[in-house]
């Protein structure tokens, strides 16, 4: 729903014992209860007493019907009463069941091999996230190791990514067995063959269950067809395929988000807006836990396998945190920090003036002011070895607080009282200034290395003590320096 934090989703279905028995909580679905007959709908307060029609069928293709009527149409509201009056009687249960299956494999087969690909491209993002972070020639190494089997002589390389990126490891490991576990779940999705004596395919018993799980996002995501399946009343099996090819969506995105790939997916797919993200707003808890449960029962392991590949996202924001913390020569975080840029740019799809791509746009900021180096040039040389100020140590800070001014935040962010912020160069140069200003307002400029790199210091514990956090350390070791390699001859 709507507000829903999804970031730990596989964790709670992985956590969940009873995943088709829990009773929706109040406004979590759509539809706002269980459907009558459902396992625990008895506890949902003012349940009505329950008549014959409330019985969930027990043959599949009654079922099917049963679902949409019930369920699908209450999720609908205004346009569910519409609905109601054209869909089929009991007696043609069996054409429209038959529908909803050929629009289930129709489309089924299409959705799975489009989102492969996206998660595909998604941890080819992560590693090309990671050539830039780290050394080129060991992920070009690693690309070959990628597809090859095991003992092919590059394990050395496999074991370096193994015990430095466990996640991305698995991920790439994990890629076939994911494919494996998407082709275990369509399978059971369009098995033709019968199960026992009955009537019905296992395909129809299975889709006629996921259509009872997933009510209120299938209803929500139906509503756009709602014109098409009131125009072909009278031709049940026409509108089970509408039915079916939006429940073939439905089904996968739900195991998506179960799986906890919504992110590496959304990510891949270069869009602002999705279908997935229009199931991940629609669908309640009970739904996302039963949608695990049931591709479970198709494919064991599915979410495990889904959530281990989701982990390499996860690792590359955990890199993307270290490098908004390094400190190194501003040339060479420089060249890493624009890499990084390029690559956010490359894999959400933004421009150079997106407002999205600025909020992640990283800078190398100098630590201590770069306009110092030629005043100090000498010192810098012999202390640290600086022979320019693109040897200066720098850290990476997004663009909003180094250079931004408040008003381009206020206009382009419509962040009130924005417009009365300074940039954190601006109020460093202020302080600065300030600092070699007597009482009597004239200035005393620094006299050596020591006081500029106080103030500088003082600066930052001043301005936040989280980013002092990070360079208290590095002050006292260059103070350490400054104080060790004495005055000047």
């Amino acid at each position: 729903m709507p507000g829903d934090d999804w970031s730990d989703a596989g964790a709670r279905i992985l956590r969940s014992t009873a995943a088709t028995t829990t009773v929706l909580e109040s406004g979590a679905a759509s539809t706002g209860a269980l459907l009558p007959g459902s396992p625990g709908s008895e506890a949902v307060a003012g349940t009505k007493p329950l008549t014959a029609a409330d019985i969930r069928p027990f043959d599949a293709s009654e079922r099917a019907l049963w679902a949409v009527q019930r369920g699908v149409v209450a999720a609908l509201g205004d346009d569910g009463r519409r609905l109601q009056e054209a869909l089929p009687g009991a007696e043609e249960a069996g054409a429209f069941s038959l529908g909803v299956v050929e629009g289930v494999g129709d489309a089924v087969q299409d959705i799975v091999r489009d989102r492969v690909r996206l998660i595909l491209s998604g941890i080819t993002s992560v590693v090309d996230f990671y050539a830039f972070v780290y050394d080129i020639s060991l992920w070009v190494e690693l690309i070959s190791a990628w597809t090859a089997p095991q003992g092919t002589g590059i394990e050395g390389v496999v074991d370096r990514i193994k015990q430095d990126h466990p996640a991305l490891y698995e991920a790439m490991r994990n890629f076939r067995t994911l494919v494996r576990k998407f082709d275990e779940l369509t399978a059971s999705l369009t098995d033709t063959s019968q199960p026992g004596n009955f009537n019905w395919t296992r395909a129809q018993a299975y889709v006629a269950d996921w259509l009872v799980d997933l009510p209120g996002v299938l209803g929500q995501l139906l509503r756009p067809s709602v014109d098409q399946l009131v125009a072909d009343r009278g031709d049940p099996q026409a509108q089970g395929r509408t039915i079916g090819r939006v429940l073939a969506r439905v089904i996968i995105e739900a195991v998506l988000l179960a799986m906890d790939l919504y992110a590496l997916v959304r990510g891949a797919a270069h869009l602002a807006s999705d279908v997935l993200r229009a199931v991940r707003e629609s669908l309640s808890a009970t739904e996302l836990a039963t949608a695990a449960a049931r591709a479970e029962k198709a494919a064991p392991g599915i979410i495990a396998t889904g959530k281990g590949t989701s982990g390499a996202a996860r690792e590359a924001q955990q890199i993307y945190e270290e490098l908004a913390t390094e400190i190194r020569a501003y040339d060479r975080l420089k060249r890493k920090t624009g890499a990084f840029n390029s690559a956010v740019r490359d894999i959400a799809g933004l421009k150079v003036s997106d407002t999205g791509y600025i909020a992640m746009r990283l800078d190398a900021q100098h630590i201590v002011e770069a306009t110092w180096f030629e005043k100090h040039a000498a010192e810098f040389k012999r202390v640290f070895g600086w022979e320019a100020s693109g040897d200066m140590d720098a850290i990476a800070l997004h663009t909003e607080w180094h250079i931004r001014s408040g008003e381009k935040l206020a206009t382009n962010l419509n962040l009130l009282g924005a417009e009365k912020e300074v940039s954190l160069t601006k109020k460093l140069q202020d302080f600065l200034k300030a600092r070699q200003t007597a009482p009597d307002g004239s200035v005393k400029p620094f006299a050596n290395l020591t006081e500029l790199f106080q103030a500088h210091a003082d600066f930052y514990r001043d301005y936040s003590p989280r980013l002092s956090q990070r360079l208290d350390g590095w002050f006292a070791q260059r103070l350490a320096q400054i104080a060790a390699a004495g005055s000047p001859p």
